[in-house]
């Protein structure tokens, strides 16, 4: 038999069309726009109601961007990627639906791999964004970055999805970046703002940066935390921004589950939570910390120090019998420096 040569569907261009699935409350089955090729785009194409997914792509070299798509199961699918983008989509879910819907749905088939892919400048109106690799199929998901996108699942009675987690990443290998982006939880959601890690300790590295989580003000329910990290091994945690004002006992703004190492906190902004974070916040420091200093205070039997970290004690007085609580801050450091000897009584 004479062999085939083998073909490839090339820089294929999709842009400027109009799908409708009209499949109400996406119960049947169809995809709007599927397609496998090596460079080329979807771009600027709207698709309305499909069950299996609004566009979906194997694509490599590829890049789909600035459409809108509504009310489907899985918004965008990437099945398979090598240097793939995803950016600036508009994905909207407007009414209640059967299934549990998944806005960028980042999930390899079998032995395929997804590999040097952006997805970046994105709104999804609820639904999250989700991306998982499966290592025992197997497939692997490398050098990943979430990056800018907005994810906004408070806005009740809209459908969509109603599951755990604003931004998901699951079993990343290599590399991953989820820095910029800005989420909001949906009420009595179990999970919080971002999940970042996998099923087992996997060889990767994490950073997590400068995201922006606005929990839900409403009942959160248990263990809803602002940022979930679990089974990491190596992970930068830096410059997030985490508010809610309605945490329960068990709410964490930063949480650690499975095993956690070499994680290297910088300095996160966290309010609202009971827990506060869970790990200890270490800042490093590259130069001297330089204190406020208070300037001379009077040495006195009752020492009152000034406003500031740093204070010269005057030793006029023989004998200092306590420092004065007033002004104080509960955890305030303050560091005493005495001009000459004096004697300081304990207790």
């Amino acid at each position: 038999k004479k062999k085939m040569k083998e073909f490839n569907i090339k820089d294929v261009k999709i842009e400027k069309i109009a799908i409708d699935g009209n499949q109400a409350n996406n119960t049947t089955a169809g995809t709007g726009i599927e397609l496998n090729s090596l460079g080329g785009y979807i771009r600027d194409c709207t698709v309305y109601d499909f069950d299996t997914a609004g566009i979906k792509s194997y694509g490599q070299y590829f890049t789909i961007e600035n459409n809108s798509v509504v009310d489907c199961k899985n918004f965008i699918y990437i099945a398979q990627a090598d240097h793939t983008v995803v950016r600036n989509n508009n994905l909207t879910a407007t009414v209640a639906t059967d299934l549990a819907t998944i806005g960028i749905y980042v999930y390899p088939t079998a032995n395929a791999d997804i590999i040097d892919t952006d997805i970046v400048g994105n709104v999804c109106v609820g639904v999250p964004i989700l991306c998982t690799a499966i290592p025992e199929t197997p497939t692997t998901i490398t050098s990943l970055n979430i990056f800018e996108n907005t994810v906004d699942l408070s806005r009740t009675g809209l459908g969509g999805y109603n599951g755990p987690n604003c931004i998901a990443v699951n079993d990343v290998i290599g590399y991953c970046n989820v820095s910029r982006n800005i989420v909001f939880t949906q009420a009595a959601q179990t999970g919080g703002g971002l999940r970042i890690g996998g099923t087992s300790v996997r060889d990767a590295q994490y950073e997590i940066s400068d995201n922006i989580v606005r929990m839900a003000t409403a009942d959160v329910g248990t263990s809803h935390n602002g940022i979930n990290l679990f089974n990491i091994n190596g992970a930068v945690v830096k410059g997030n921004n985490v508010r809610c004002s309605a945490g329960s006992s068990s709410d964490f703004g930063i949480a650690e589950a499975g095993t956690c190492t070499n994680i290297d906190y910088g300095v996160n902004d966290i309010t609202g939570f009971d827990q506060g974070t869970f790990p200890k916040i270490t800042i490093k420091i590259g130069e001297r910390l330089g204190l406020t200093d208070s300037g001379t205070v009077i040495g006195a039997a009752n020492l009152v120090l000034g406003a500031g970290n740093l204070n010269t004690i005057d030793t006029t007085a023989a004998t200092v019998n306590l420092i004065d609580s007033t002004g104080w801050t509960a955890g305030a450091v303050a560091v005493l420096e005495f001009s000459g000897s004096i004697t300081i009584k304990h207790n």
